[in-house]
């Protein structure tokens, strides 16, 4: 890699006519000569410098900690609700999603990083730890200058976005990236406190292609429109599967006894549009509450959201046909009336997973408007 970097180096030297004095007093054009030294990078602040007396490391974020220990708690509420309502085959992938998940987030910030050792004045281009990227330490008065970077990447769907590179020049023309992503602001300012450190000069390139706010403006407003449309409908599927049903439980707990009769018991299965099988409680009864006879079909206020064979035939065979019982009936209006009161941990899975989609949109529509925000200070 050293190698290829330094044949880059006297490439250019030779095309731009610049010599190994000129690189300091004329670093400006030349930084703006520089290719990016990382594919990709994130498009948020996503590491920065740890600057401690001794040395100089990089870290992630607390955003991408914080971040990271969210997904982690959601996925193991998803998985725990998944084992306790009995559906060990998306547990298992879950399991192994995460799993997948966090040994890449842990590669990542874990990865061979540079580092500044200031007792010893030398610089780790790849990290302290040993391994095939591992490169022997460079004295920091071997470094030439600081300077950032500006490209623009490519994300999912073709919609592209700004990164920022801070990347260090040796006087032997070697070339090393410290930070990449994507908050310029952020990016700025440790770029100026480590120049300021090592007393090295520091050069800003100019921005690489000229319409990237353009770009920037437009994916920042397809990204509220989708964050803003994930958030809605997830708020409706969330009242619906979740604040409803908590509601009506919270309410029938001061409900009045009533005895009941099961009329009809057994769990209806049918296959859906993409032939999968799903299961549905069919129960009803009668009951007599203050000399009426009224009729229901509500076991409880969750059993409309549980999707498991298991969970509704248990149900069904604790309440067969004809067995007397009681419910719990409504006294403003007697028409309503559950048999249950318990909360079932089958319903765990789906309360869980339908608060994913706004958290989705929360995501969405947070990053569109920080993205439009940077945008418009282009």
């Amino acid at each position: 890699m050293a190698v290829a970097e330094r044949k880059i180096f006297r490439e250019r030297r030779v095309a731009d006519s610049f010599d190994e004095q000129d690189i300091s007093t004329s670093s400006v054009n030349f930084s703006r000569n520089f290719r990016p030294l990382k594919g990709g990078g994130s498009n948020f602040h996503s590491e920065q410098f740890s600057f401690q007396p001794d040395k100089i490391t990089i870290t992630p974020t607390k955003a991408v900690k914080v971040i990271s220990n969210i997904v982690l708690c959601v996925g193991l509420l998803i998985i725990a609700a998944a084992l306790i309502a009995g559906q060990f085959a998306p547990a298992i992938f879950l399991i192994l999603f995460f799993s997948i998940f966090f040994w890449v987030f842990k590669f990542i910030c874990t990865q061979n990083r540079a580092e500044f050792d200031l007792q010893n004045s030398c610089f780790y281009p790849c990290g302290r730890k040993p391994g095939k990227k591992y490169i022997a330490p460079i004295p920091l008065d071997h470094a030439d200058f600081l300077y950032t970077l500006e490209k623009t990447c490519r994300g999912n769907k073709g919609r592209t976005y700004t990164c920022y590179e801070l990347n260090i020049s040796m006087k032997s023309g070697d070339r090393y990236n410290l930070l990449n992503h994507g908050g310029k602001s952020e990016l700025k300012k440790d770029a100026e406190k480590l120049a300021s450190l090592l007393n090295l000069p520091l050069e800003e390139s100019c921005e690489r292609n000229s319409g990237s706010a353009k770009k920037q403006k437009s994916d920042s407003i397809a990204l509220i429109i989708v964050g803003i449309f994930f958030l809605f409908i997830g708020a409706i599927a969330t009242y619906q599967i979740c604040i409803a049903p908590l509601c009506g439980f919270i309410r029938c707990q001061n409900w009045e006894q009533a005895p009941a009769v099961v009329q009809k018991s057994y769990v209806h299965s049918y296959r859906g549009s993409k032939g999968k099988r799903h299961y549905r409680l069919e129960l009803s009864y009668g009951y007599l509450y203050k000399g009426k006879q009224y009729k229901s079909n509500r076991y409880d206020y969750f059993a409309d959201h549980i999707d498991s064979q298991s969970s509704l035939r248990k149900i069904t065979r604790n309440y067969p046909i004809g067995k007397g019982t009681i419910c719990y009936v409504n006294p403003e209006n007697p028409s309503q009336a559950v048999l249950s009161k318990e909360f079932l941990p089958a319903v765990l899975f789906p309360l869980i997973f339908v608060n994913l989609f706004p958290l989705a949109g929360f995501i969405m529509l947070f990053f569109g408007i920080r993205l439009r925000k940077k945008a418009k200070t282009k």
